[in-house]
């Protein structure tokens, strides 16, 4: 039997390509030189028996610089001598501890911390650290175990911006890079809520359009021409000096981001890029299971930098093997990508997408679920409860709520939101974590921001006006001039001012098996409003409430209102006509 080459070729790259995502996981974590241990409250007792400092490693699998951090610093004898003898050693993987990833983000990775018996910061350095410098560092500190003073990340403060969300748009407009796009930070990225804003406010603001479309366009340079999937970031104040480590959260946000600019400026292209970057959390991150792995490393080997690489094709590549993968699964990035399918699907008015993300939901609900009604950050990890992973989870209950008319989610979404409230409420806010922690679970502004936009959502969809007070006081503890000063959170600031100070649209629609089309129509053509600030309901015949069926009883299936408290629209019974009624909306 005679096989063709192409067909010994193809078998032979597959073979390499099973072998490449089969390569040992990275060094950072496994050192085998150093004896790191678990970071919890029992380090601090061994360190007052053993008159030692704690010294912590913050880090990921997917982070070059600590794998650099394992081959020349932790390598170096004096480096691990010093570490020996003086410290109680930790290592911890930040997207495994999401009280170590809120406390710490923004020193970014790895972050290495110095702790004394009490558990009080004596030092924090930020990123790689040459062994010389290093040693230096951990002799001083030694020498002089002086207490860091508190920061914004440890103390909260409420403060109230004065200036109108008018004034906060200018603010807005006038710091962003209108030459290369993004924000003008050493590292740029594709950050959603900026688009989101763009989008919106464009019709009011040419040039936050322009904007809108440099940045989109330039952020194609982050995805992999080969495979797909969206790098981290760039540094440098550039587009191509690439941090080549894919996370799935990113995954999830440049979908929404590529989907919800598509439609709204007719983008066929950015469309097209969020299904590649689909395919490629199928190809690379997914296998088993409906749910997603958490990320690919950057690097092909440990520590070694990887530009080379990205620049070869398929074939080369495979050649040489694959970065390995963090096969973790975790709740909040699943989330994400869950509520990504319901974009893909308005986007691109592909069912298979609803129904992966239903099938993805109703997985998420059985995997992460736990005893005390929270839901897991890792299936079985319930030592520590993260409340961004369980808000999440709110926001796809919420939205496929809505979108599949089925109110078991919607009852879920309340009944989790108030566990939430119960278990993460504290007097100055909402914890980031719960549970067995080493430290103090910090309050994280940003978080407790987008707490405020879910619970005043899910307030009108459940009819819950303790919701809407819970989220308005919420408000009132947030540091706003602080969430002011920074372009990620300023657009964030200004959707939950707005969204506070109104209603949103309640659309009611006259439901019936033989509407299912178009009430389908209606929904993509809201969720791609520039501004979706909305609560769907279908009112099902022989369902309604004794006053729905009132009102709208006598109307045919289909028709649909859009209504506030003191307003409803004049029945809209066409695609065109929900179109001119949300285009009024922008004027």
């Amino acid at each position: 039997m005679r096989i063709s080459f192409n067909v010994l070729a193809t078998t032979f790259l597959i073979n390499l390509f099973n072998l490449g995502c089969n390569n040992p996981q990275p060094k950072h974590l496994k050192s085998e030189e150093i004896n790191w241990k678990p970071f919890n409250r029992e380090i601090f007792n061994e360190a007052k028996e053993a008159n030692k400092l704690v010294f912590l490693e913050v880090g990921a699998n997917w982070c070059h610089w600590c794998h650099v951090m394992d081959d020349s610093t932790y390598s170096n004898t004096a480096v691990k001598d010093y570490l020996n003898e003086h410290f109680i050693l930790s290592r911890e993987d930040q997207d495994a501890r999401p009280d170590l990833f809120s406390a710490y983000k923004p020193w970014g990775w790895p972050a290495l911390i110095v702790f004394n018996a009490d558990g009080e910061e004596l030092l924090k350095l930020k990123g790689y650290q040459p062994a010389k410098r290093f040693l230096a560092d951990l002799k001083n500190i030694v020498n002089n175990p002086t207490p860091l003073p508190p920061t914004a990340a440890t103390s909260t403060q409420a403060t109230l911006v004065s200036a109108d969300n008018r004034a906060l748009n200018e603010e807005f407009r006038s710091r962003l890079d209108y030459k290369l796009g993004g924000f003008p930070h050493n590292n740029r990225a594709l950050e959603l809520s900026g688009i989101e804003h763009a989008l919106q406010y464009k019709s009011t603001e040419n040039k936050l359009e322009e904007w809108a479309k440099l940045t989109v366009q330039q952020s194609y340079l982050l995805v992999d021409p080969v495979w797909s999937g969206v790098y981290q970031y760039s540094a440098k104040s550039s587009w191509d000096h690439q941090h080549y480590e894919k996370l799935l959260r990113y995954q999830a946000n440049y979908i929404e981001s590529y989907c919800r600019y598509g439609i709204i400026m007719n983008d066929t292209i950015a469309i097209q890029k969020a299904e590649e970057i689909l395919n490629y959390c199928k190809r690379f991150l997914q296998e088993g299971t409906p749910l997603y792995w958490n990320s690919q490393n950057a690097d092909l080997i440990a520590g070694e930098h990887s530009g080379e690489y990205y620049a070869l094709n398929e074939a080369e590549r495979l050649i040489q093997g694959t970065p390995s993968v963090d096969k973790k699964i975790y709740l909040k990035e699943n989330a994400m990508i869950t509520n990504a399918m319901i974009w893909l699907w308005a986007a691109t008015d592909n069912e298979a997408y609803l129904k992966e993300g239903q099938k993805m939901l109703d997985y998420s609900l059985d995997w992460f679920k736990t005893a005390n009604g929270l839901y897991a950050r890792e299936k079985g990890a319930t030592k520590i409860y993260s409340f961004e992973d369980n808000r999440r989870l709110i926001e796809s209950l919420m939205l496929y709520g809505q979108v599949l008319n089925e109110k078991y989610y919607i009852d879920l979404a309340e009944k989790l939101a108030t566990i939430c409230i119960k278990k993460f409420n504290s007097e100055k806010g909402i914890q980031s974590v719960i549970g067995e922690v080493a430290l103090k679970a910090p309050i994280v502004s940003r978080d407790n921001l987008a707490a405020v936009m879910t619970y005043n959502r899910l307030s009108y969809l459940c009819d819950r006006p303790d919701f809407h007070v819970f989220a308005k006081k919420t408000f009132d503890l947030l540091d706003q001039e602080s969430l002011k000063t920074s372009l990620f959170t300023l657009p964030e600031l200004i959707r939950a001012r707005h969204e506070l100070e109104s209603e949103p649209f309640h659309a009611k629609l006259v439901g019936g098996k033989q509407v299912q089309n178009l009430k389908n129509k209606y929904m993509k053509k809201m969720l791609m409003a520039k501004n979706p600030y909305f609560i769907f309901e279908e009112l099902v015949p022989g369902k309604m409430s004794p006053e729905d069926e009132s009102f709208y009883g006598g109307f045919d299936a289909g028709t649909l209102f859009m209504c506030t408290s003191n307003y409803c629209s004049a029945p809209i019974r066409s695609e065109n006509e929900l179109i001119n009624f949300l285009e009024d909306q922008d004027e």
